[in-house]
């Protein structure tokens, strides 16, 4: 997006999550959040992390205030889709997407003395979570999205593959490739291809070189013991993923109407790993049943991206074309 940002006046702001390069590390009191309680613990495990999740959404509302009070943003325009911010998470990231819409009614709508409801125009989840490349981007315009089931709390197919979450699947050889690879998916859940990439095109990361790797790529927050794993293995555990997207996606009467019009979008890559097109499917029929009732829910609007991957930004270092419906 960085190239073509000038020519849609367009402001791209990239931000790594705590424990990434660049960021201040996760404070003590934050990280034993992540950890199991004691036997004698008076808060349950979901509880602690319910006010981790809490405390990333507070985070990000913080920063949108700094940015619109620091570097001049302009209130949204929705009619005419300019203005504002749209702040989007890829991957991981998706789960503090819904930390942030959540956080929304229960956050002082003058965060840091700046109405956000006049700024906060669209939130996009993108990304299928892996262990290996997880990061979290804030831009004022649009960007893709390609949302795993297990981090909407699904309900899992048989014979599923995940090895954030199995770690007992996991190859450290075939890992990378898995994330970075092209599948062929069939129309339904059983043709879901779960394990074994194409051959052509070869997987993103083994188009790489060393030097676009070492850029782009950082194993420590999801490794064993790091933040990012314990925060997943944690949060699948206790089903707080089914909680978090259930905070965010409706709009009961209660809620305040400043930020009835934040349109969600997500945007999917049809030859990902399994478990985007999966969500994807999943999150147009709630949707739609939603709709058919009617229920009062967010905007929720969904963009495909035909032939594209997982990392289909990086789609820039070897060249090629995507189509999106």
């Amino acid at each position: 997006m960085l190239p073509h940002a000038q020519a849609h006046n367009a402001r791209i702001v990239t931000v790594n999550r705590r424990d990434y390069p660049g960021t201040k590390p996760y404070p003590p009191e934050e990280l034993a959040l992540l950890q199991p309680p004691a036997p004698d613990a008076t808060t349950s495990e979901l509880e602690m992390l319910l006010e981790f999740s809490r405390h990333r959404g507070q985070e990000l509302l913080a920063f949108l205030a700094e940015l619109v009070r620091e570097r001049g943003i302009p209130p949204a325009n929705p009619a005419e889709n300019k203005g504002g911010i749209v702040v989007a998470g890829w991957s991981m990231g998706m789960l503090w997407m819904n930390a942030l819409l959540g956080s929304l009614e229960t956050s002082d709508k003058e965060e840091g003395g700046v109405d956000l409801s006049k700024y906060l125009r669209r939130v996009i989840i993108h990304g299928a979570s892996d262990n290996y490349v997880i990061t979290l981007a804030v831009n004022d315009t649009h960007r893709i999205s390609d949302g795993a089931s297990f981090l909407f709390g699904l309900p899992r197919p048989a014979d599923d593959y995940q090895p954030m979450i199995h770690p007992e699947q996991f190859d450290p050889v075939t890992g990378l490739d898995w994330v970075g690879g092209y599948f062929s998916h069939g129309d339904t859940v059983d043709t879901l291809v779960r394990r074994t990439h194409d051959t052509d095109p070869l997987p993103t990361t083994r188009r790489m070189t060393q030097e676009e790797m070492t850029k782009t790529v950082d194993f420590q927050p999801g490794a064993p013991g790091g933040s990012d794993q314990l925060f997943v293995a944690a949060g699948y555990r206790t089903g707080l993923f089914g909680k978090l997207w259930e905070d965010a996606f409706p709009l009961p009467e209660q809620r305040q109407e400043a930020w009835q019009n934040i349109e969600v979008r997500f945007v999917w890559c049809d030859r990902s790993i399994w478990e985007a097109t999966h969500a994807a499917w999943w999150v147009q029929a709630q949707v739609a049943e939603a709709r058919a009732k009617g229920k009062r829910v967010r905007n929720v609007t969904t963009l495909r991206f035909r032939g594209a991957n997982h990392f289909v930004s990086l789609w820039h270092i070897r060249g090629g074309r995507q189509r999106k419906d």
